[in-house]
């Protein structure tokens, strides 16, 4: 389960001028990073290295 993300209100300012697509693409990355990193999918695995 992702975490929540609050934009705090000087990046809010910040990301306004920006083109559409210059902030669909932040809002994506943003996005990718309130989820586990390295978690199982469809047609994968993920095992903790240990060494």
């Amino acid at each position: 389960m992702p975490t929540r993300y609050f934009p705090h209100a000087n990046a809010t300012e910040a990301f306004a001028p920006l083109p559409p697509h210059i902030r669909e693409e932040f809002q994506y990355a943003i996005r990718g990073l309130l989820f586990p990193p390295f978690r199982p999918g469809p047609g994968y695995r993920v095992k903790e290295l240990t060494v």
